[in-house]
């Protein structure tokens, strides 16, 4: 949880696990975007998973994002919707138009937790700073861009079901695509890279 006032119904997410799973909450002292990729974060298992509060996912989801990430775990897998994100552009509905050119995926992402590590090192200190500063919250793109180019592999597409609880969220506040835009240009200009285009995979 970001930031100092956790609410109840979150902190009693750990109180009561169920038979089958175990919620343990980290309630972190700076609210930062960073906080989600953190590499110190309890995680017992090869994969990770991170997805908004506010989406919903069925087993059949995780279950077709995972089957692949076991084939090839050198991959960043989502299911979330596709952006172009270039220097020249921020395309917020691609899948509409021009679908061929995605090569952005909102981080509803499968991908091994080695990549957390990745993120947080020192070498990447003022991108990481760079998000915090940015009113875009870049980190997904930040986090795409750095493990893309260190695996020299794009991101991939897994068309699955998922449900967005909040509509439209984020993409309507103001100045979105403008904020998006930037954070873009300015991550392609510090890590010298540009995301390439996007592959797919079937369930």
């Amino acid at each position: 949880w970001n930031g100092p006032n956790m609410p109840d119904e979150v902190a009693q997410l750990a109180q009561h696990p169920n038979k089958s799973a175990r919620v343990t909450v980290i309630q972190k002292d700076v609210n930062t975007l960073n906080n989600r990729y953190d590499p110190n974060l309890p995680i017992h298992t090869g994969a990770v998973m991170i997805i908004d509060d506010d989406n919903i996912v069925t087993k059949e989801t995780i279950d077709c994002a995972f089957a692949n990430w076991k084939k090839d775990q050198s991959r960043l897998y989502s299911f979330g919707g596709g952006r172009i994100a270039t220097a020249e552009t921020y395309d917020m509905a691609p899948m509409r138009h021009d679908p061929a050119r995605i090569n952005f995926l909102l981080p509803r992402m499968v991908f091994h937790r080695k990549f957390l590590s990745l993120y947080f090192h020192k070498d990447y200190q003022k991108l990481r700073d760079y998000v915090d500063s940015q009113e875009g919250h870049c980190d997904d793109i930040a986090f795409a861009s750095i493990v893309t180019k260190y695996t020299g592999k794009p991101m991939v597409y897994v068309k699955a079901k998922y449900t967005d609880l909040i509509k439209p969220g984020l993409t309507s506040h103001k100045n979105r695509v403008e904020l998006r835009l930037k954070c873009t240009r300015d991550i392609i200009a510090m890590l010298n890279w540009t995301l390439p285009r996007v592959d797919r995979v079937a369930c």
